[in-house]
């Protein structure tokens, strides 16, 4: 058992106390310091991550501010081409805002464009909105519906890079993690199923007859409708087992987008099976528009929610950062308040002792020595006051 010992005692028997206290205070507090720090450089990287999440959120937002309008300005273009030409200046108006959301998503892309690596993509839309905007009057009904969709499918491509180099693809937390699925996949998926099916719909309707292509695009989107809703189902249960503080915030919102899908949807199918093409333009158009405004109207909220979540963690973290440098500042101050006082208590024994004792040697036989502390070191007071006896 000595052996073991024999070393460490070897070691502290050459040093003085100063040098002592100083060898097992950096010991004990190297561990402590670098876990602190370690601990302290993860969750700066968690704060940095979420923090990186957020501006992929606004700028989705403003997508999806662009994303709505090219959608209705994709049914706009199928009915004036179609030969309403009441609708023309509706049509205008569309393609005014949709360049003035364009121009926000480029302010927002100076701000966040070298982070987000979207600058190429960006360049990408104005072209091709351009090109759009310039060719369509000499475009056929089909020929607009292919390059509005082709329009919007680079838009949802943009979305899903933005959830990359954004992190937001990366969410951590199952509630967050769903959200982000929501908000990248799933609503963008099922809108544009409804958008497609609005303006296919209401193509052949203006036309009065059913083609072959017609009647199996449309059931595409039909089934692509279910199918997204399924999606959305699917991702939105775990977010509400997760956190059930969002059921009040999205569960009935949610629980109507689907009733008002599965509804719209039925009288898709309906169309389907009956060829049914006498239906009311301005009906038909309501209702897919009612549809498609429950849809934004959940990823509204679902944007926010989601980017409430990321605030409200990345507070969370500041405050496990904040605790974190406290305790180990306590326990730095304390572990050297207690050394100095341990010193100081040493010190001032051995200080009495040789005093006490140097009178002894010296003849003072009636010197008494007595010690505040009640350690071993009395122990040798004792012995020095019964040889003065």
């Amino acid at each position: 058992m000595k052996a073991m010992f024999s070393l460490g005692v070897f070691l502290l028997n050459r040093l003085r106390y100063p040098h002592k206290f100083l060898l097992i205070g950096t010991l004990f507090l190297t561990p402590l310091l670098l876990l602190g720090y370690l601990l302290i450089q993860e969750v700066n990287q968690r704060i940095v991550f979420m923090e990186q999440q957020q501006p992929g959120i606004e700028y989705l937002v403003q997508l999806r501010n662009i994303i709505r309008p090219l959608q209705e300005h994709r049914y706009l273009a199928a009915a004036v081409l179609g030969g309403k030409v009441e609708l023309r200046a509706k049509l205008m108006q569309q393609q005014t805002f949709i360049d003035q959301e364009l121009v926000k998503l480029q302010q927002l892309d100076i701000r966040f464009g070298e982070q987000l690596n979207t600058k190429d993509l960006l360049a990408s839309l104005q072209s091709d909105w351009a090109t759009l905007k310039q060719e369509l009057i000499m475009y056929t009904q089909v020929q607009s519906f292919k390059h509005h969709t082709a329009l919007v499918t680079t838009m949802l491509e943009y979305i899903r890079h933005l959830a990359n180099t954004s992190n937001l693809i990366l969410a951590s937390e199952m509630d967050t993690y769903y959200l982000v699925d929501m908000l990248v996949h799933h609503l963008p998926k099922l809108a544009e199923d409804l958008g497609q099916s609005r303006a296919l719909g209401s193509t052949v309707i203006i036309r009065g007859v059913f083609t072959t292509d017609d009647w199996e695009q449309l059931l595409g989107s039909s089934q692509g409708i279910v199918k997204a809703k399924k999606e959305l189902e699917r991702s939105l249960q775990p977010i509400l087992d997760q956190n059930p503080s969002l059921i009040s915030v999205l569960k009935q919102p949610a629980d109507k987008m689907f009733g008002v899908v599965d509804s719209y949807n039925a009288r898709l199918e309906l169309m389907l099976i009956e060829d049914e093409v006498t239906v009311s333009l301005e009906g038909f158009f309501n209702q897919a528009s009612f549809t498609l405004d429950s849809v934004f109207e959940l990823f509204d909220l679902v944007a926010p929610t989601l980017n409430q979540l990321l605030k409200k963690r990345i507070k969370d973290y500041q405050l496990i950062r904040t605790t974190t440098l406290f305790i180990m500042l306590s326990v730095l101050l304390g572990m050297v308040y207690v050394f100095i006082c341990f010193y100081l208590s040493i010190m001032r024994s051995i200080t009495e002792l040789r005093a006490g004792i140097e009178q002894i040697a010296t003849g003072d036989l009636t010197t008494h020595i007595v010690l505040a502390t009640q350690d071993e070191t009395h122990l040798i007071a004792q012995q020095a006051n019964a040889m003065a006896q």
